[in-house]
């Protein structure tokens, strides 16, 4: 087992595109909650479960919140599709950001930096370490990445990668255009420039949890395409 998860750390994989019989499945099963959760509102709106009125109304707008939220989840699961393939902008300027924590495995670092390495869109990758240990460092510069040493630092991933803007920038001849949040637990795949996948639009529910999951700032007049995954930009998806 193990010598097979090694081989697979450069297997390219992605996911099959949804057919019509399993959307047509997901859709049955939506139904078949949603007409539950009608029956379900039959019994819970019933005069004789009111013993309180005003703890009523609060314990059902808590439940009921709740059960809203499962919904609009729903819906939204029955408009999964694989995205499709579009052609990558030429020329752009890549910045990679992974961080690192004390406690971390080194050779979770050494297997990332390898496969950051191996992107082939031109890009420059970036540890940003907090842990004082001279490895990591070695590792990095092993594998071609900058090291930089951002230690005690609040903010966790985000406050680090708001850190180094102003260095990769600097590195990069103020001229970078698109910032990549990697988990320092993620391996890329060496994928076709040639294509990517297509980035949230503004205001899009996808965009929306990309800031909030990675507050990241930009000092004024600095236009940066922030995304939370390398893939959103290289991976190709054919």
């Amino acid at each position: 087992m193990r010598g097979r998860d090694n081989k697979a750390w450069w297997a390219y994989r992605e996911a099959k595109r949804v057919s019509r019989g399993e959307r047509f499945f997901l859709a049955v099963l939506v139904m078949a909650g949603f007409i539950s959760m009608l029956r379900l509102a039959d019994w819970w709106f019933r005069e004789g479960h009111i013993a309180n009125l005003a703890l009523y109304i609060l314990l059902s707008c808590i439940f009921w919140y709740g059960m809203v939220r499962i919904v609009l989840i729903w819906i939204n699961y029955l408009n999964i599709r694989k995205p499709k393939a579009k052609p990558a902008p030429s020329g752009l300027t890549v910045a990679i950001f992974t961080t690192s924590s004390p406690g971390e495995p080194l050779s979770m670092f050494e297997k990332t930096l390898e496969a950051c390495s191996r992107v082939s869109y031109p890009h420059t990758t970036y540890l940003l370490d907090d842990t004082r240990d001279p490895r990591f460092r070695e590792v990095a510069e092993k594998h071609s990445a900058v090291w930089l040493e951002l230690a005690g630092l609040p903010g966790a991933k985000a406050g680090k990668i708001n850190k180094a803007i102003p260095p990769a920038f600097l590195h990069s001849l103020w001229s970078l255009h698109v910032m990549l949040g990697w988990a320092c637990d993620a391996v890329s795949s060496p994928i076709d420039r040639s294509h990517t996948r297509p980035k949230p639009t503004a205001g899009s529910p996808a965009s929306r949890r990309l800031a909030s999951s990675c507050s990241v700032t930009a000092p004024s007049g600095w236009s940066l395409d922030l995304c939370a995954a390398p893939d959103r930009i290289l991976r190709r998806w054919a």
